[in-house]
């Protein structure tokens, strides 16, 4: 489960940083959207974090 838990928190962090070049080039067009996948990615770095305490 810790491994697991890390996979999800690296995913994570590439969904939250990868999601900012994404919406300066174009390719999400809404600031709600932007939103939208941020929150996503900050719900998938907490089940990470977690995992990672708890999973032994």
């Amino acid at each position: 489960m810790f491994a697991l838990g890390g996979i999800l928190f690296i995913i994570s962090g590439l969904i939250i940083f990868i999601s900012d070049s994404y919406f300066k080039k174009g390719k999400i067009k809404t600031l709600k959207s932007l939103l939208r996948i941020k929150i996503i990615g900050l719900f998938l770095s907490i089940l990470g974090a977690l995992l990672m305490f708890y999973g032994k």
